[in-house]
């Protein structure tokens, strides 16, 4: 039986981590850390209040176009881990990185164009529903 991962995402106030967990086991397998360029300064919203919103909101497209491929990357070396059994699923040009690297993607309905032409599926949901359709699909074949 083929084991079954999960990625998880933080994105706090310095640094957006991701660490991949074994769902079946619990086991921490691989986790990689990203520091935010803008730092402490940041994106100000309001002058008065400086802890409104510190994070720069490109930060975190910059910080998840990085890491799941770094995360995919060190996880490879894992026992029982293949990459090429990654499914992932996106809709706009900051997850095309990631489904690159995937063994298997698919794109929502809504997806831009250019994603849907990066993919091996293209599902006939938008959006949340999308991946609802894809888990319904995987789950069947199962």
């Amino acid at each position: 039986m083929m084991a079954k991962w999960t990625i998880g995402l933080d994105f706090g106030t310095n640094s957006v981590r991701a660490l991949l967990v074994n769902i079946e086991t619990g086991e921490e397998a691989a986790s990689a850390v990203w520091n935010y360029p803008s730092g402490e300064q940041g994106v100000i919203l309001d002058s008065k209040d400086a802890f409104l919103a510190r994070q720069n909101p490109l930060d975190y497209l910059k910080g998840l176009r990085f890491l799941v491929p770094s995360l995919l990357r060190k996880a490879a070396r894992l026992k029982g881990f293949a990459a090429g059994d990654v499914i992932g699923i996106g809709d706009a040009e900051n997850d095309l990185d990631f489904l690159a690297s995937c063994g298997y993607s698919a794109a929502v309905a809504n997806a831009v164009p250019r994603v849907k032409m990066a993919v091996d599926l293209i599902l006939e949901a938008p959006n949340g529903s999308g991946i609802l359709e894809l888990i319904n699909r995987l789950m069947a074949s199962d």
